[in-house]
């Protein structure tokens, strides 16, 4: 393989790596929004999006003492350190995993639901998929309710599990009924201009994941969902959403444990309202530091623009917008006042 460093991934067009996909291997599958480089189907598929929040940057600098590249225009490792990973490592392991870029993961998801169609015969003969996608150290995130066996075996290798709202696999392991994870990628503080990523946390991810593929080409392990999955996450229908949860621990309408709804702060919870109350942090979808608001369906705080496109009720969504309007318009206001004047931000763990 041409030597490809992660400096030029994180500077490439998405143009760029399809023609640079197609360069590292001729059968190279590429479409409008996903590319496919084929190789062993008795190995997991290796899956990471090409799209980033941010244009390319033009400069990227590195902290050596720390290990870490950031940009001030935004460094875009969400997921560049994804698709980086996913060329060294088929380069390193035979033979060859096969890999999947997708495109506009960012906005929904829509190259995972185009290659779901398109490849979904080639899909349906992989054991398991692995994304690489996930922010921090060490972390495991899954989707579809993916059985006990499964996060067993994946957490034997160093990782840890973890809660995410969404990723391309939570789509193609539905779409496809395989088990599916969403492993770190070494960045934090992703979707904004304070990203970095620590290429030695995104290097422990590399190599376990190494360790993953030996294993299992002597092996051939292969795992089932514990039952069909049923998530949706900014379904092209919206009649598609479930009261299923997707990933088995309750369902949406009455059972959330208090504790897990009230996770940023006791005094944030609105006992007359029975909700959280909107306060200025950073939206866990886009990232923006706005007014934001507790999603049951998305479990995470979001915007009044990602709630509106991503959050709708499974139960009433007309209610759920009303009520949603109402409670912002009502406080937000003077919940944006109190916390712009003390500029709160949520404290984030520190990757070092």
């Amino acid at each position: 393989m041409k030597k490809i460093g992660i400096i030029e991934i994180l500077k490439m067009s998405i143009p760029q790596i399809h023609n640079l996909a197609g360069t590292l291997d001729a059968t190279a599958i590429r479409s409008e929004n996903w590319c496919y480089m084929p190789g062993d189907t008795s190995l997991p598929l290796l899956v990471a999006h090409m799209d980033t929040v941010f244009p390319q940057p033009k400069f990227v600098a590195y902290d050596r003492g720390r290990n870490a590249l950031s940009a001030k225009t935004g460094l875009g490792a969400d997921d560049r350190a994804g698709v980086w990973a996913c060329l060294k490592l088929r380069d390193m392991i035979r033979p060859h995993p096969a890999v999947l870029f997708l495109d506009e993961e960012e906005s929904g998801g829509a190259g995972a639901w185009d290659a779901s169609v398109d490849l979904a015969d080639t899909l349906d003969l992989f054991p398991y998929f692995i994304e690489i996608d996930r922010r921090g150290k060490g972390e495991a995130v899954y989707y579809n309710n993916e059985s006990a066996k499964f996060k067993s075996y994946i957490q034997s290798f160093g990782f840890h599990e973890e809660v995410g709202l969404f990723s391309d696999v939570s789509i193609l392991g539905a779409q496809a009924n395989k088990c599916s994870v969403n492993l770190s990628a070494g960045y934090y503080n992703n979707h904004t201009f304070r990203e970095i990523l620590v290429v030695h946390h995104l290097k422990y991810t590399m190599d376990r994941v190494k360790q993953i593929y030996l294993d299992a080409a002597k092996t051939k392990r292969k795992f089932k969902l514990s039952k069909q999955s049923k998530y949706y996450y900014c379904s092209r229908d919206r009649e598609d959403f479930s009261d299923f949860d997707g990933r088995g621990q309750w369902q949406w309408k009455d059972d959330i444990p208090i504790d897990y709804k009230m996770a940023r702060n006791l005094e944030d919870f609105d006992d007359k309202m029975g909700a959280v109350k909107p306060l200025l942090g950073f939206c866990d979808m886009c990232g923006y530091q706005e007014d934001t608001f507790w999603s049951e369906y998305m479990q995470g705080y979001l915007c009044a623009r990602c709630f509106q496109r991503n959050s709708l009720s499974i139960q009433d969504p007309k209610s759920n917008m009303e009520e949603f309007h109402e409670k912002f318009s009502t406080s937000g206001a003077t919940t944006r006042a109190k916390f712009q004047s003390i500029r709160r931000k949520p404290k984030e763990p520190s990757p070092w």
